[in-house]
């Protein structure tokens, strides 16, 4: 999708192309402002039994 013509992009297409470089260009300006923090112990806990009940469909 990089080197198409925009004329020829679906409106999905467009959405998602202009989606991805708004984002991309918030995280430019912004940057990520958890960057370099260390994730709790709680947290990670809560978010690795999250993931487990997800899988299992819970």
């Amino acid at each position: 999708m990089v080197d198409s013509i925009v004329s020829e992009l679906t409106v999905n297409e467009l959405r998602e192309l202009i989606r991805t470089e708004v984002e991309q260009t918030f995280l430019d300006m912004l940057g990520d402002p958890d960057d370099g923090l260390e994730l709790r112990e709680d947290i990670k806990s809560r978010l690795e039994r999250s993931l487990i009940h997800k899988q299992a469909g819970l």
